[in-house]
């Protein structure tokens, strides 16, 4: 189910980060745009799509003042009389900031319940983007993100993502307690079950590596990894969550994600690969895309084409994908393994 990442990779995506970060267009004057926009917006949809897309989150908010001053209408607004459906999502998260569009995602998520978007967001954030969401979710919503998790959720899934909510990670700077993991990994031995260990404790609040030192000593100890009796003891909405933190813990949070993104496309969960394309902040999706291409040893642009049956998003995904400079030729990333795709 988990495979470490051999060093050819390591190698690869360590050289590919090197790669500038985009930074959106030198000179930009919004007031071209504008012009554009309202003169030609059902004649080119492509070009259209560059002008929302290819700006830097900056950018974009200086569209949106400049179209407003100009036309005395939102932008969004305007656009909304031209196109429907799914691609007005893609456009919002876009012109959003990623905090905002976290909080948005949840707060829909637990109206509908939808799992996989909570977990899409709460399982993947850092402990200080964990702390300025439950900041951010007040502000927007009145209320404490944990008091609407558990207006919506019971039992071990409830447990789970309250721990995460709270942000308590040791963090990735400290120094490793080596006692800690040959604590942990003794309990998990000796457990007959994971909820005698208080396994939710370990994995929401022991740093990464600490983690993965247990991780890899109960592997080795079992011949299995932890995500065997995870899959046997908790529900399914709650193996899912932790899941990806574990995941998170043997890849890293941005190659997690492009195994994430890819399980959309197969799965053609539409608005699942919306999120994960749209709410992430340049420099992250930038990463994201180049895992994507190390991992699964083709152009991302291949799965878009053959994954994404909408016209619009499979548009939009291209022109994005292009705007964060990632190479786009199949077979220009070296040849390495590729992880498991849970089919659950």
């Amino acid at each position: 189910l988990i495979h470490t990442p051999n060093a050819k990779f390591q190698q690869l995506t360590a050289q590919n980060m090197k790669a500038p970060m985009v930074a959106g267009i030198p000179g930009y004057d919004p007031n071209d745009d504008v012009d554009y926009i309202r003169k030609n917006l059902k004649k080119d949809k492509f070009k259209l799509f560059e002008i929302l897309f290819l700006k830097s989150i900056n950018q974009r908010r200086e569209l949106e003042v400049a179209f407003k001053k100009k036309e005395k209408k939102e932008l969004f607004t305007f656009i909304k009389s031209y196109l429907k459906g799914s691609i007005l999502d893609l456009i919002a998260f876009c012109y959003m900031q990623p905090l905002d569009a976290d909080c948005y995602i949840i707060k829909k998520a637990l109206r509908a319940g939808d799992n996989v978007a909570i977990t899409d967001v709460l399982c993947f954030r850092s402990n200080s983007e964990l702390i300025a969401l439950n900041e951010r979710y007040v502000e927007l919503f009145k209320k404490d993100l944990d008091e609407d998790l558990r207006a919506e959720f019971t039992g071990d899934h409830l447990k789970y993502l309250l721990a995460v909510v709270k942000a308590e990670r040791v963090k990735p700077e400290e120094k490793i307690n080596f006692e800690e993991i040959k604590q942990d990994l003794a309990d998990l031995l000796r457990a007959n079950s994971l909820e005698d260990t208080d396994f939710t404790n370990i994995i929401t609040k022991r740093s990464y590596k600490e983690l993965r030192g247990t991780l890899k000593g109960y592997e080795k100890q079992k011949g299995t990894n932890i995500l065997t009796p995870l899959y046997k003891q908790c529900t399914p909405k709650c193996y899912e969550a932790m899941e990806v933190t574990v995941r998170n813990v043997y890849y890293g949070r941005q190659h997690a994600l492009a195994i994430r993104l890819h399980e959309s496309f197969v799965r053609r969960n539409e608005m699942q690969s919306i999120r994960l394309y749209a709410s992430r902040n340049t420099e992250d999706l930038q990463q994201i895309l180049l895992y994507y291409h190390a991992t699964y040893k083709h152009s991302i642009i291949e799965d878009i084409e053959r994954y994404i049956g909408n016209p619009d998003i499979r548009m939009a995904f291209i022109i994005l994908t292009k705007g964060n400079g990632v190479p786009l030729r199949p077979g220009s990333c070296a040849k390495v393994g590729s992880p498991h795709v849970s089919n659950g």
